[in-house]
């Protein structure tokens, strides 16, 4: 019965997506449906992560936004009139609920497909952290130039990256180190439980990430491809290492 309903959440999100303008739904249906294939995979510690993940992206984004300490290096800001932030719900007038809420998405497929690569190859605590981080990196390579470009947020100097500053990709490294560290090594997050079709879905998921390939290609096919290639790598390593299992 838990994993029926993993699945309907996660087909429920997926409908959401497509079929439901407002993009908040489709994130508080994908957020259970996570939270519910984490409770399944890695147990209760998986509350403790996505509490964490919440407080510590929220603190660093709003510091970066509102003080002079900028974990990533270029001053940016969100355009809190974009219809993508339908909720018009903004933390202390800046930061958009939609994009909190994004942070503990994409953090948890990079947790999912980190520690599966990671006990997949044997890799050490410090290497999975790392990886973790480097996963959330390659996440950002992609969204962020399709964010850019429907003018959901922008940046004060760019980069020729597709204008995007490269510190700003060394600040998502830094945040996720550290709620990495926390998840992997404090909390000593495992796989508990193994089943194909649920291991399987976080795949789906970030397959839905490629949507944003055929704007990035319409920019620039060279980047577009530079971009692409790291997140495509992990997938493909999540993949054998939920089959081999």
């Amino acid at each position: 019965m838990e994993i029926y309903l993993i699945i309907f959440s996660f087909i429920f999100s997926v409908v959401c997506l497509f079929f439901i303008k407002k993009f908040i739904f489709f994130e508080m249906t994908a957020l259970l449906s996570m939270f519910l294939h984490g409770l399944y995979i890695f147990g209760n510690k998986i509350i403790l992560v996505f509490i964490i993940t919440y407080i510590v992206s929220t603190i660093f984004e709003l510091l970066s936004l509102k003080t002079s300490f900028n974990i990533f290096g270029v001053r940016y800001k969100y355009n809190l009139n974009n219809k993508i932030f339908s909720s018009k719900i903004n933390l202390m007038g800046v930061y958009p609920l939609e994009v909190t809420f994004a942070w503990v998405i994409f953090k948890y497929l990079s947790l999912f497909l980190a520690i599966t690569i990671g006990d997949y190859l044997s890799l050490s605590k410090i290497t999975e952290i790392i990886l973790l981080s480097l996963i959330m990196v390659s996440i950002d390579l992609i969204i962020d130039p399709v964010s850019v470009k429907r003018k959901m947020w922008s940046w004060q100097t760019g980069s020729r990256y597709f204008g995007i500053p490269l510190k700003n990709f060394f600040g998502w490294f830094l945040v996720s180190i550290i709620v990495s560290f926390i998840s992997i090594a404090l909390l000593d997050l495992k796989i508990l439980n193994n089943n194909l079709l649920v291991n399987t879905l976080p795949i789906f998921s970030c397959l839905l990430l490629f949507m944003n390939v055929k704007l990035m290609y319409s920019l620039n096919k060279h980047l577009a491809l530079i971009g692409c290639v790291p997140f495509v790598l992990w997938i493909i390593l999540s993949a054998l290492a939920i089959y081999h299992n």
